[in-house]
């Protein structure tokens, strides 16, 4: 009979959210959850005092749309003139969890902006300016005309290589490692580092062209233990599968991680790096319950398909990232010094000032980073 109860009140309160939800779309002028013009967006971003102008959509996901503009005033973190890229939250998706109380910002977002807005890094993504007083919720951030990493290596080494070469990849390894070491360093964990997951300043179209890397989306980050209590202890089995530690998948002592979960990440990022995919023995695609076994029975991404011309320092700090056990991993300190030591030479050309006109296939995968980041 109680359980009769709770059920029929659940009915109740998603039937209320629902009539909630429906008044304050036809509030805020959407249809179906969504905009009908780019002109309702911008006068929308103008109420919540967001100036930006030239908006171009560039994807809609589960939880957002996202645009890129072009902000019109100056503030403590962005110029006039200066190209962004705009998060609107989707109304069905700005809701906290009954769980979280009634009211409020979603736990995932109000944790993305905190971490976002506390840690300013050169090889971090920063927030330039936020809206979540009132619906829908909005999030500036900065714009990164190269796109993702994984765009760049995806596919057969031998045809992404004379673009993207293997010096652009060991840059780009010292930036992540920069950037986690950074984190790492105020006592965060970010939970899902891999190739979508990492931005490119500047497109690279050439071999010549600068490579500056900035690890992104921190939906999923967390303060460790000692620093904001046991979090880790709520969320085992977050992130990508093939990406993810195998302690992260326990239930028993999924308390127990800590920040080596990302340095397996990253051990995972540069074979995708080296290799163009990840790609695991056998030709059939794992179930999520056999790649656990597979992983923590210590199976690894196949070797033998990364290119003999790889460099030897990248592959051998890729298998020491993802060594079994977290303790005998190394700290991204000691990555990042490894790098630099190990590089003849990190100069590369002045960026171009010029914006070349990255192409629309881009703005899709831009935008779907930013709206369909996992939670």
């Amino acid at each position: 009979m109680k359980r009769w109860a709770e059920r029929k009140e659940e009915k109740k309160r998603q039937a209320a959210q629902r009539k909630s939800m429906d008044a304050a779309n036809k509030e805020l002028g959407l249809s179906n959850g969504r905009y009908n013009s780019k002109a309702d967006v911008a006068d929308l971003l103008e109420q919540k005092g967001l100036p930006v102008v030239d908006l171009l959509l560039l994807g809609s996901g589960t939880f957002a749309e996202v645009y890129k503009g072009r902000w019109t005033r100056d503030c403590s973190k962005c110029m006039a003139g200066q190209v962004v890229a705009i998060k609107v939250m989707k109304l069905n998706k700005s809701r906290a969890r009954p769980s979280q109380g009634s009211g409020g910002v979603p736990k995932w977002l109000s944790r993305e902006l905190k971490t976002s807005l506390s840690q300013v890094h050169d090889n971090l993504v920063s927030v330039m300016e936020s809206s979540l007083d009132s619906l829908p919720y909005c999030i500036v951030l900065e714009y990164c005309k190269g796109g993702s990493l994984q765009e760049v290596v995806t596919g057969d080494p031998k045809i992404t290589l004379p673009i993207f070469t293997w010096h652009h990849r060991t840059k780009t390894a010292l930036d992540i490692a920069l950037g986690m070491q950074h984190l790492h360093e105020q006592g965060i964990v970010h939970r899902d580092l891999k190739t979508p997951n990492v931005l490119l300043v500047h497109p690279i179209h050439k071999p010549d062209d600068v490579c500056h890397a900035k690890v992104c989306d921190f939906g999923l980050a967390r303060y460790l233990p000692g620093e904001e209590g046991c979090q880790t202890q709520l969320t085992g089995q977050v992130g990508s599968w093939y990406f993810m530690a195998p302690e992260m998948f326990s239930i028993e002592d999924r308390c127990t991680y800590d920040e080596k979960v990302d340095v397996y990440s990253y051990g995972m990022t540069i074979y995708h790096m080296l290799a163009g995919e990840v790609m695991f023995s056998g030709t059939r695609v794992m179930s999520q319950s056999e790649f656990v076994i597979f992983a923590a029975e210590g199976g690894r991404p196949r070797e033998d398909a990364i290119p003999a011309s790889a460099p030897e320092e990248l592959r051998v700090l890729m298998k020491e990232s993802w060594r079994d056990l977290p303790q005998n991993r190394p700290d991204f300190s000691s990555i990042a010094r490894r790098l630099r030591e190990g590089q003849l030479s990190l100069s590369q050309p002045e960026p171009r000032l010029e914006d070349t006109g990255h192409k629309n296939s881009f703005l899709g995968v831009y935008g779907r980073w930013l709206c369909c980041a996992s939670r």
